[in-house]
């Protein structure tokens, strides 16, 4: 129990033992009023005291026994949370490392042919990427009020092909149809809009059992505004998961049930780059197994 918390309940419990006392103290006092008879004629304004004092402390007790339950449960809730992200931070960063080692540990046995070097190698080195990444997002989440404002002119179809290039999809580029004009045009941060981007699909990848997975990227331009739509075929989210999907280290039960890859942290990063860029993120789900789409929002305005 937090600190705040047993404060609290201390003060509470002195108010209440002294609110005691002092109606015990007000009832003898009204019992000796009672028993003069020049001053029956005031116990009625004792009773009146009594009864509105007990009604205030009743009242403010309530409210502050409601206060505390809040306080209780969110504090428990971020605990949770924390002990989540710490299994799974732990996890995310073990694999990598532990496929690193694994690689290593193959190539220093000996007469391995050269195939198989360059197949380990290539092994270790997306591990090291994959560990990279996450480093990445961990100190970006850390350093976001150091990211600058700066704006730079983009041809969005091209940027988004490029970042897909970058990334490394190659296995997975039968997946995903693009569907930008090349009329479309915005002005942007560079840095923070790849980050969103690439945190958008690779959260898209990750939580898709499909078969077949796809991912649809579009675009909808107006004198107004510029929307960017990443549409996928994945996992879902209710109603009361859309509410929490760009928390700090939030992830699914379903998620955290099926050990699933994944820190919470991806999507938190992007809502508050959007955030700090002055653009909108959103995200809409019919519900578990109808897939998400999230849609980014510039405005020309």
């Amino acid at each position: 129990m937090s600190k705040r918390i047993r404060t609290t309940f201390i003060i509470l419990g002195t108010l209440a033992i002294g609110q005691v006392i002092w109606w015990a103290y007000l009832l003898i006092s009204q019992q000796n009023l009672i028993s003069s008879p020049q001053m029956i004629e005031k116990s009625e304004r004792f009773k009146m005291m009594i009864l509105f004092e007990g009604a205030f402390f009743i009242f403010f007790w309530g409210l502050s026994l409601f206060w505390l339950y809040r306080s209780y449960m969110s504090h428990l809730q971020l605990k949770n949370t924390r002990d989540n992200f710490l299994g799974a931070i732990s996890h995310e960063l073990k694999t990598p490392i532990a496929n690193v080692q694994l690689c290593l540990e193959t190539l220093e046995r000996p007469n391995i042919d050269d195939e198989k070097k360059r197949k380990y190698l290539a092994k270790a080195a997306l591990a090291l990427k994959q560990l990279n990444v996450l480093v990445e997002n961990l100190l970006t989440l850390t350093t976001l009020e150091n990211i600058k404002n700066q704006k730079t002119q983009i041809i969005l179809s091209q940027f988004t092909q490029d970042l897909l290039n970058k990334m490394h999809l190659d296995a997975q580029k039968k997946s995903i149809i693009v569907n930008i004009p090349e009329s479309h045009k915005i002005e942007t941060n560079i840095m923070a809009t790849e980050l969103i981007i690439k945190n958008i699909l690779e959260n898209s990848f990750k939580y898709n059992n499909s078969q077949k997975p796809e991912i649809y990227i579009s675009s909808f331009q107006t004198p107004k505004y510029t929307e960017l739509s990443i549409k996928d075929n994945g996992v879902g989210l209710d109603a009361n998961e859309l509410k929490k999907v760009f928390e700090p280290f939030w992830r699914s039960q379903r998620a955290i049930e099926k050990a699933q890859a994944g820190t919470g942290v991806g999507l938190t990063l992007a809502s508050e780059l959007a955030r700090k860029n002055k653009m909108q993120l959103k995200v809409h789900s019919s519900g578990h197994n109808q897939g998400a789409t999230f849609t980014i929002t510039w405005s020309h305005v």
